[in-house]
């Protein structure tokens, strides 16, 4: 026997086997639906309520979505650079004048000399 026609009956063997079990699975589909009382038919209200609730999750993830688009482009657009600049500018000059006034609060050791 050559290789192709192992090949083929192995094929065959596996297309029979998985074509029996689709159709078991169409069977028991078929008994579900039955005891449900669907007869046959899958009921259309849970689908459209399923549709409804998905709508709702999307939008409010694209309302998310929105938000951190704006945060991410409000903190990184040039008047935030600008604002961020100016407020460690701001910082910098306070500390320099804390500690000036800590220098003029105490004298100098030239000055104490000077002063006897």
């Amino acid at each position: 026997m050559s290789w192709l026609s192992i090949f083929a009956v192995i094929f065959l063997i596996l297309w029979l086997r998985e074509r029996h079990l689709g159709k078991q699975i169409e069977q028991e589909n078929e008994e579900l639906r039955r005891r449900l009382g669907e007869g046959g038919a899958p009921s259309r209200s849970p689908v459209q309520h399923d549709d409804a609730l998905d709508n709702r999750e999307l939008e409010e993830l694209r309302e998310r979505i929105q938000v951190l688009e704006r945060i991410a482009t409000d903190n990184n657009s040039s008047e935030a650079v600008r604002a961020r600049a100016i407020a460690a500018e701001i910082e910098s000059l306070r500390g320099d004048i804390a500690t000036r006034a800590a220098r003029e609060d105490r004298p100098d050791r030239n000055t104490e000399d000077m002063d006897r």
